[in-house]
């Protein structure tokens, strides 16, 4: 299993009773707990060649954590938090239980590593490398509208992505300008399982008609969504189109974008009602002529 999330309270059993003692007693010292803190803190890193779990109701991470070469798993249930560097450099694959708020600089996922996400997932952190981020909770890139980077990704079967339109601009960072909308840059494949999209305003943005929405690129975009939840983002002539476009930008990007088609009526010209009424009035004067004389 690749690396690491990032949050122990402890290093696991496992863990103590394959390392010598005097390596316990430096891990301890260097990786101290805070008395009566709210969060669990592993800083400045850790490491191992074999298990590393975390043992901790809630853990956060403000340092760097790797496993090179072994399991890493965060195995109670509660919510893990990310603001320094997580580092999956091993091979395997890294289960991430329960919540995960990831605001720090990344969470890399190297070679042919697999890092599972089993519960909700948030935050404006990036996900780089290689590897492979498979999703199967809910999915809320940013803490307001963000561009986020992801390696190659999977959302799965169980999975909600659920993404907020604050306006059209697709930039990192936008959020604060009130302009923007939540996006994903895909470096890799982006492999759809029959999972959710939902989508929803924010701030108090309203989409008009023709404004278009680039959600995804990615390299190759593999399935498709099973359900399209749009019911926050209705109005009246409007209808939602989630289009995929293949090899769109240069040649080698696939994108899947939403879309604000106009399907409201289109009112008849003045010159239409006119001669509407006029057709009226004359059906009208042929019934008086033909009819019976009393």
């Amino acid at each position: 299993m690749p690396s690491l999330l990032n949050r122990t309270a402890r290093p696991s059993a496992s863990l103590k009773s394959t390392l010598p003692p005097l390596f316990v007693l430096f891990f301890a010292l260097a990786c101290p707990l805070t008395a009566g803190a709210a969060y669990k803190s592993l800083e400045g890193g850790g490491q191992s060649g074999n298990s590393f779990q975390f043992s901790g109701a809630d853990n956060s991470n403000s340092g760097k954590t790797a496993s090179p070469d072994g399991t890493a798993q965060n195995e109670e249930h509660g919510t893990s938090k990310t603001d320094g560097l997580v580092r999956d450099p091993g091979a395997g694959t890294t289960t991430y239980y329960d919540e995960l708020i990831h605001n720090g600089a990344d969470i890399n996922i190297s070679g042919n590593d697999q890092a599972v996400f089993l519960g909700d997932v948030s935050g404006a952190g990036n996900y780089t490398g290689t590897g492979t981020a498979y999703f199967e909770g809910n999915l809320m890139p940013g803490n307001s509208p963000a561009l986020i980077s992801m390696p190659n990704m999977t959302l799965t079967s169980t999975s909600t992505v659920i993404m907020e339109l604050g306006g059209v601009l697709r930039e990192p960072g936008c959020g604060v300008y009130n302009s923007c909308y939540d996006a994903f840059d895909v470096n890799g494949t982006l492999t759809i399982n029959n999972a959710t999209l939902k989508m929803a305003y924010w701030d108090g943005f309203v989409a008009a008609a023709g404004d278009t929405f680039d959600l995804f690129y990615a390299d190759t975009v593999s399935g498709a969504f099973d359900t399209l939840n749009f019911s926050a983002i209705e109005r009246w002539g409007i209808e939602w189109q989630l289009t995929h476009i293949v090899d769109y930008t240069g040649g080698t990007t696939d994108v899947l974008r939403l879309t604000a088609v106009d399907v409201a009526p289109v009112p008849l010209p003045p010159a239409a009602w006119l001669f509407g009424s006029a057709l009226v009035g004359l059906f009208g004067l042929r019934r008086r002529r033909g009819g019976r004389p009393m």
